[in-house]
């Protein structure tokens, strides 16, 4: 599972705002200097600079991009994983095994969480907690982790069903000879 849209926005609108920003201000130079109204802000020194301010705002938003999306949140047949990753930095993962799952619940705080349908889930494995944040559809995170741990659960039981059956059939072959 990955983090919504929105917490994208969140990240990247500054950066986007002033990448615009410099655009409009390039194009509204380049406009004058065609229509023949040069100034000291249309020469060629200060087009190479509107372009360097531009490449810092987008290698900002880039970084809140990769920021954004190298935050998963995993749910594997046994087990549950959180990987947080910076770019250019740290990166703490954490698993635990699903069958170690206390308890599981999800919520939303606000009216935008609740209309764009995103919001937290909270699963806690003894000590530790794990908060997917922001995540689309909590309620179907929820249920999927639920249907995980029944899905291991059921395994566990045929295993046990099994391994008797074959101690039974173990302790027949034994009393028939």
């Amino acid at each position: 599972y990955r983090k919504h849209w929105l917490l994208l926005l969140r990240k990247t609108w500054i950066p986007t705002l002033f990448m615009l920003f410099t655009m409009f201000i390039a194009v509204y130079q380049i406009d004058e200097y065609i229509l023949g109204r040069p100034g000291f802000f249309s020469s060629a020194p200060m087009f190479m600079l509107y372009a360097l301010i531009f490449l810092a705002f987008f290698a900002w938003w880039v970084y809140g991009y990769l920021d954004w999306s190298n935050d998963i949140y995993q749910l594997a047949p046994d087990q549950i994983r959180d990987i947080e990753r910076k770019p250019l930095g740290d990166e703490i993962k954490k698993t635990a095994p699903l069958e170690s799952i206390l308890s599981v619940e999800h919520y939303r705080d606000g009216i935008i969480q609740l209309y764009f349908n995103f919001g937290y889930v909270v699963i806690n494995v003894g000590e530790t907690r794990f908060v997917f944040r922001g995540v689309y559809n909590p309620d179907q995170v929820h249920q999927d982790v639920s249907d995980y741990i029944e899905a291991l659960s059921q395994r566990k039981r045929e295993q046990q069903v099994a391994r008797e059956r074959e101690h039974t059939l173990d302790w027949l072959m034994t009393y028939k000879n």
